[in-house]
């Protein structure tokens, strides 16, 4: 009889609570390289975003080493109007 009561006293005691079940570990990601796009050189300290939007090292980050697609004659153009404008319109003509 002891071996019954044994064998049911350990059957109640491992339920699914108080079971220790192992813990998953999820698997280490790895955090990206940050490159340059136009040479894909690794870029760890020194990094330059262009006004397009892409990371470039400092080799690539003229505009004209990487044929850039963002407009800079367009965007100096509305902030000389936005700077400056017409007094045409206030002169008093004599």
């Amino acid at each position: 009889m002891d071996n019954k009561q044994s064998q049911e006293y350990q059957e109640t005691k491992k339920t699914p609570e108080t079971e220790k079940t192992p813990e998953t570990k999820k698997p280490e990601t790895k955090k990206k390289k940050i490159k340059c796009c136009q040479c894909r050189k690794k870029l760890d300290m020194f990094q330059f975003t262009c006004k397009c939007g892409k990371i470039f090292c400092q080799t690539h980050l003229s505009p004209h080493n990487h044929n850039c697609s963002y407009d800079y004659k367009k965007e100096k153009k509305e902030l000389i109007t936005t700077n400056n404008p017409k007094l045409a319109s206030k002169m008093i003509k004599i």
